[in-house]
């Protein structure tokens, strides 16, 4: 959250007057050797597609106490994550 709230709060305006930068992340817990196509991998990718279709410009992560969907920082204030992470994981 930290990195993309100094990627919003640099002065993007005055290397071009129109241009405007976001950053949207997934985030996830990976073990030690995670290789390409690793579930921790694959649940980071999931994610940003998440923080992504909530709105661009967030964290998405789960919670590692009850395993929810969240956003980080302003972006938890959004409504529809629950829309925006539907499908992002199979349901057992």
């Amino acid at each position: 959250e930290k990195a993309r709230a100094r990627v919003d709060a640099h002065p993007w305006h005055e290397v071009a007057a129109d241009l405007r930068v976001t950053v949207s992340v997934g985030v996830a817990c990976l073990g030690d050797g995670a290789r390409p196509g690793a579930p921790g991998l694959d649940a980071a990718d999931s994610l940003l597609y998440v923080a992504k279709r909530a709105g661009r410009n967030a964290v998405a992560y789960r919670d590692g106490a009850d395993g929810t969907i969240r956003l980080a920082g302003p972006a938890a204030r959004r409504r529809g994550i629950e829309a925006a992470a539907r499908g992002a994981f199979p349901v057992p």
